[in-house]
């Protein structure tokens, strides 16, 4: 792998993998173009660990705040405000790791990851985020109920389709049930935490496993790239679902789908 193709990944990763477009259709879909190898599963774990670190320093005092209420709710015995909205953030990262242990053991996965999918998962699911965005209501995170809690974790394993945007079902989810654009992206945000540290903990294993390493400057390079391009794009996403909300996204992924379509059933 050359420096070049592990800083245009890096970057592609971060940017990709909170904004509502999916990051595995398109880094799938840039090594298919470019006709590029498998960039290896650790240099995989340095783009989570990158993308990681962006989410850790963008959302630190919520995450702060959800570890101390945690640690003072074991203390007590008793669920404060803010280990109440932890433990429901937990509940909500159950459906999408079942539903993930089942994908892995028929070993569907490697199925999944086709153009096709990715193209036919765009066209499908990107309208439902415009339509759950006109739905919108005014709910906090605070408000997470266990109905509500599975509910959106539920959407979120929709996920496990290349094309489908963990962030896009996820906040599709938050929106149906009656959250506010803001509270939305948090709770995507927040929800992608266990699931980075999960796929970065089973790359890495098995990257262990392996025993092979590409070049340490190209793993420290897509960290880097990644944990730059992924932090600007919260930012970016942030940004863009105040003043305008999630039309641009979908434009996007609908026009991505159709093109991949008419490319596919025309070559």
């Amino acid at each position: 792998m050359m420096l070049l193709q592990a800083l245009l990944l890096a970057a592609l990763q971060g940017v990709t993998e909170f904004l509502p477009i999916s990051s595995s259709a398109h880094l799938i879909l840039m090594r298919e173009l470019a006709g590029w190898h498998d960039q290896g599963l650790a240099f995989d774990v340095s783009l989570h660990l990158g993308s990681l670190g962006a989410l850790l320093l963008y959302f630190r005092r919520d995450l702060s705040s959800l570890a101390i209420g945690g640690a003072e709710s074991l203390r007590c015995g008793s669920l404060n405000a803010q280990g109440r909205v932890l433990f429901m953030l937990c509940l909500a990262t159950l459906p999408i790791v079942c539903l993930g242990l089942i994908v892995v053991a028929l070993g569907f996965d490697s199925e999944l990851r086709s153009p096709h999918v990715i193209a036919w998962a765009n066209l499908i699911l990107a309208p439902l985020l415009l339509l759950a965005d006109k739905k919108r209501g005014v709910q906090t995170i605070e408000s997470l109920t266990m109905r509500h809690a599975l509910m959106i974790g539920c959407w979120q394993s929709l996920s496990v389709i290349p094309g489908a945007s963990r962030s896009g079902v996820t906040m599709t989810g938050a929106l149906m049930l009656g959250y506010s654009r803001q509270e939305a992206v948090r709770i995507a945000m927040l929800l992608a935490l266990p699931s980075i540290i999960g796929a970065g903990l089973l790359s890495g294993v098995a990257a262990f496993e392996a025993d092979t390493l590409p070049a340490i400057h190209l793993l420290v390079a897509g960290t880097v790239f990644s944990f730059i391009a992924a932090y600007a794009s919260i930012a970016l996403l942030l940004k863009v679902v105040e003043r305008i909300g999630m039309l641009p996204f979908v434009v996007y992924r609908i026009a991505l789908g159709a093109i991949l379509l008419l490319v596919l059933y025309t070559a």
